[in-house]
């Protein structure tokens, strides 16, 4: 029997097709609940696309706030939702031991830096510096990714950051 390969998508709103406006970004706001529906189609098509590369198994960590943005039931078949902004491990991001790969979906500019919704961790800091480099959530994340042994293969969200 073949082994199960999984694959692990970070997902954040800020760098979401169609968000465009930061009120979207506003847990309980009117616009925010229209957002999440932008925000679950654009994870949903990456675990499709990730379904159809050959992976059994997609974990979604919903990293945006509270981590209960998504609608869970419309991610598709092969979608396991982790929602909610609680450690798993030593990370708030969770645990990514075991997968082969991960995904970024609707990656943002950290704080300081010029962009839609410029921010890192929460947006309470002004700058987060990592050896004396400010560092995005991205760059957080994939410290922790590099420690689990999971390679980053597929990258969306605003175009400050993905340039």
């Amino acid at each position: 029997m073949a082994s199960r390969r999984t694959a692990v998508i970070v997902a954040d709103m800020e760098g979401i097709t169609g968000i465009h406006r930061r009120r979207q970004c506003h847990t309980g706001k009117r616009e925010w609940r229209e957002a999440r529906r932008h925000y679950t189609a654009d994870v949903a098509a990456v675990v499709e696309g990730l379904r159809a590369g050959g992976f059994d198994r997609v974990v979604v960590r919903d990293v945006h706030d509270t981590g209960y943005n998504l609608y869970p039931l419309a991610l598709g078949p092969g979608a396991v939702w982790r929602p909610g902004s609680r450690a798993e491990r030593h990370t708030v991001y969770g645990d990514f031991r075991g997968a082969q790969l991960a995904a970024f979906v609707g990656a943002h500019v950290g704080a300081g830096r010029p962009g839609f919704f410029p921010h890192t961790v929460w947006g309470v800091y002004d700058s987060v510096r990592v050896g004396g480099t400010d560092v995005d959530e991205l760059d957080v994340v994939g410290g922790f990714l590099a420690d689990d042994g999971v390679p980053v293969g597929f990258l969306s969200g605003e175009a400050a950051l993905v340039e």
